[in-house]
């Protein structure tokens, strides 16, 4: 209903992508959270989901892009740190 009245409410897109990917619907997420990127480019909660979904869908080298613009926005987040530790881990970058 939100989106009803302002289709550029980030919030909303955010509360779709995050039920989408609850549900397993990763490409229906992403779609989201690129509507949510382009509201707000600079928005380091959307990149750290972003790449959270990217490697759901086995995208590592976009997941580890994301994660990694996450906590240059963000650097003194220790989670968005800790996430893109996770992503690396696996791969040994």
């Amino acid at each position: 209903q939100a989106l009803r009245v302002d289709p550029n409410n980030a919030a909303a897109h955010m509360g779709l992508a995050i039920g989408y990917g609850r549900k397993g619907n990763w490409d229906q997420a992403e779609a989201e959270l690129r509507t949510i990127l382009r509201l707000t480019p600079d928005g380091a909660q959307a990149h750290d989901a972003m790449a959270t979904v990217l490697d759901h869908k086995d995208d590592r080298d976009g997941a580890i892009r994301e994660f990694r613009r996450a906590s240059e926005l963000d650097p003194h987040s220790l989670q968005y740190r800790k996430d893109l530790e996770d992503v690396l881990k696996p791969w040994g970058k």
